[in-house]
């Protein structure tokens, strides 16, 4: 469905990476300091996971309004085609695996991992 991955494109375009890794540069202190902690996590970890995930869910549903696709619509696609299209393996690392916060805790405090990333998203969309 091109509407479909339309939104894909949108939700990986430059515009909406900024958006999240201007978000994850300014909260990485938070997790960078508590690395070697005692608790698994802080409170503040995950208050900051949690306001992460409706960033997300807010760009997610903002474009798909815009292209007029249900968000179930766009999951289905997402699972119907994870094999086909590479704009679903990116999506899947940025907006689908963050539901696991030792995944999110990890690429917060990885900034070189996620500028690699950063890379190659930015080369799918040159």
């Amino acid at each position: 469905m091109d509407r479909c991955n339309a939104v894909l494109r949108a939700l990986l375009s430059t515009e909406s990476i900024n958006i999240l890794n201007q978000y994850l540069d300014e909260k990485q202190q938070v997790f960078e300091s508590h690395r070697d902690s005692t608790s698994d996590y802080s409170h503040e970890q995950y208050q900051i996971y949690q306001s992460y995930i409706e960033l997300v869910e807010g760009l997610l549903v903002k474009y798909c309004r815009q292209s007029n696709v249900e968000v179930n619509q766009l999951h289905e696609y997402v699972r119907d085609n994870s094999e086909s299209d590479p704009y679903i393996d990116l999506f899947s690392n940025l907006f689908v695996k963050i539901y696991d916060f030792d995944l999110f805790r990890e690429y917060i405090i990885d900034k070189d991992k996620r500028n690699y990333l950063l890379q190659i998203i930015k080369g799918y969309n040159s």
